[in-house]
């Protein structure tokens, strides 16, 4: 049975001037940091991306966002064109992690009986493999999930944190339920000498 994930909450976005009234600004090739807090109920772990784009354009251009404290995450990008971007951060339930934090946790306790957990497990790493765009890492992927599946207790604690799996799993992530904060926020890029006399 599938397991049931709360929504994640994304707030308290920084920067913003007038709880984003009026766009940031920036100079062209200048960093654009970014933070939120993004939390959800109970232990899950998630994961964030800060997104941004011009004004106008239909594709988002992605960073990852790195946990700094607390609940606390931020990400940054440069931006190179002189126009008026938009910005956002969009998160999820890493259900990867989730679990692997979960079979850790019990693995270390001496939890004898973790049948449940790796079936769990095998189905997460098949589902990236059926997200895989290449198909040698949809092939590993599976190997993967054959060893955890059919992996005595210590073999399938050492494949769930083999990082080529991590690695994998960051690529493959599910992110079919994910949150973004909303409205998007504006940053205007220009030159240096244009932009002296303001803005944060």
């Amino acid at each position: 049975m599938a397991r049931a994930f709360p929504s994640v909450v994304i707030e308290h976005i920084q920067p913003l001037i007038d709880c984003g009234r009026y766009p940031v600004k920036r100079v062209m090739g200048e960093d654009l940091v970014v933070e939120a807090d993004t939390f959800k109920d109970g232990h899950d772990v998630v994961a964030a991306v800060l997104k941004w784009r011009v004004v106008g354009k239909r594709a988002w251009r992605e960073t990852p966002m790195a946990f700094v404290d607390n609940d606390r995450w931020r990400g940054v990008c440069i931006l190179y064109k002189q126009a008026i971007h938009e910005y956002t951060v969009e998160a999820w339930t890493d259900t990867f992690r989730s679990w692997q934090q979960e079979l850790a946790k019990k693995f270390e306790a001496g939890i004898s009986d973790l049948r449940s957990e790796a079936l769990e497990g095998t189905a997460i790493v098949k589902a990236a493999a059926s997200r895989a765009r290449n198909g040698a890492d949809s092939a590993r992927l599976r190997e993967f999930a054959e060893k955890i599946a059919n992996g005595a207790n210590p073999e399938v604690y050492e494949n769930a944190k083999a990082s080529e799996l991590e690695g994998m799993l960051a690529t493959y992530t599910d992110r079919s339920e994910p949150a973004q904060d909303k409205p998007v926020h504006r940053v205007g890029v220009g030159r240096r000498e244009a932009m002296i006399g303001g803005g944060e």
